[in-house]
């Protein structure tokens, strides 16, 4: 063999190695990006569940002050009652009288449980969106990169 001979079989197996990490650092990247997503979906699913808290926070909020004009902060200078049966019997006593009055808009209650359905399934159907939207990234760039390879090869 002559030397250009051996230096253009030195520079093929460099070209493979170089080409063998080219791919492993891709494989890398690929493997990272999924974590990424799936990362991503996870705070997606966080988001979701950190908003129902807060809307469970705010529904006992309300509650709290519905039924005893309390707030969170006033409710800790209250203690128990030494007669608890005899305070719950009073407590209903005062809630039947409240009945008696009638209801304010009691549809409305009715409507605020549609409507958090209505808005449980939209965040379900946001974040099924979102995964679709992230798998579908993740083959386009599979995609453009198998037509780069071909492309390349072609030229």
């Amino acid at each position: 063999m002559t030397n250009s001979d051996e230096e253009v079989v030195k520079l093929k197996l460099t070209r493979d190695e170089k080409s063998k990490k080219q791919e492993k650092c891709e494989e890398d990247i690929t493997s990272k990006m999924q974590t990424i997503d799936g990362l991503k979906e996870e705070i997606i699913k966080i988001g979701v569940k950190k908003d129902k808290v807060k809307e469970d926070i705010d529904e006992i909020t309300n509650k709290l002050w519905d039924e005893y004009e309390l707030t969170p902060n006033g409710s800790g200078e209250f203690k128990k009652p030494v007669n608890v049966q005899e305070t719950t019997k009073n407590v209903n006593t005062l809630r039947n009288k409240i009945k008696d009055l009638g209801n304010v808009n009691v549809n409305s209650i009715e409507e605020y449980k549609e409507v958090s359905k209505r808005y449980d399934f939209m965040c379900e159907q946001r974040l099924d969106i979102e995964n679709t939207m992230a798998k579908l990234r993740t083959v386009i760039r599979r995609n453009d990169r198998y037509n780069e390879k071909t492309v390349y090869k072609e030229i």
